[in-house]
């Protein structure tokens, strides 16, 4: 069912969250009983693949129609990772008959944190708009989505250390762009380097707060409806 929603939650953390669906939990190593979550409509697990932290990036999928707030409290009360709610204000696609599918989620991912001064906010957003259409034609990118982080709607985490909670509190905006493999930004591929060299794209990053990372898939799980 892939991470792409209207509306979704985050969980971001440096050891691996167990998921009570699959694995069993333990007490030193509290799990994400995602069927608990109300509105839970799926998601998956990402690992980092860029040897940064933090190593685990979780994202959940709701149902349009869910109180995300109610679900954050569900998680929040029942681990200490750090939680995260975003809604979605942008979706790009290269295939038009894919738009609003539920595809399977991609092998990597590529998330880009982001967060603009409120007087620079509208024409980041214009500018952004128009980069991520560029991206989702680089070869081997998928789809993407871009989300606005809903900043009443977040738990820091007790395993996550000051400066993680730093460095992720203060972005406001998350992109996620599926891929079909961890190629485009190795030296062999230089569409991508290319995208993010341009002179739009070097000012873009000089004015606003940008932050880059890879992660490989780790686990997809279902919907009970899906099962």
């Amino acid at each position: 069912m892939g991470i792409h929603s209207i509306s979704l939650l985050v969980c971001i953390s440096n050891i691996k969250p167990l998921t009570s669906t699959t694995e069993e939990a333990h007490p030193a190593h509290p799990s994400l009983n995602l069927h608990q979550i109300p509105g839970f409509n799926g998601g998956a697990c990402y690992k980092a693949h860029d040897g940064l932290r933090p190593t685990y990036m979780t994202f959940i999928r709701l149902d349009p129609s869910s109180n995300s707030g109610q679900s954050l409290d569900e998680l929040s009360n029942s681990h200490p990772f750090s939680i995260r709610s975003y809604h979605m204000v942008q979706s790009v696609t290269k295939a038009p008959e894919d738009a609003g599918s539920l595809l399977p989620a991609a092998p990597f991912l590529l998330a880009v944190e982001s967060s603009t001064p409120e007087e620079l906010e509208a024409k980041f957003n214009t500018w952004y708009d128009d980069h991520a259409m560029e991206v989702i034609q680089v070869l081997g990118s998928l789809r993407g989505g871009r989300y606005k982080l809903d900043p009443q709607r977040f738990k820091p985490g007790a395993t996550d250390s000051t400066e993680d909670h730093e460095i992720h509190h203060k972005y406001r905006y998350l992109a996620l762009y599926d891929w079909d493999s961890g190629s485009f930004y190795e030296s062999v591929s230089t569409e991508f380097k290319e995208l993010v060299s341009t002179p739009d794209t070097v000012e873009a990053i000089s004015k606003y707060k940008i932050n880059l990372r890879r992660f490989e898939l780790y686990k997809e799980f279902l919907n009970v409806d899906s099962k």
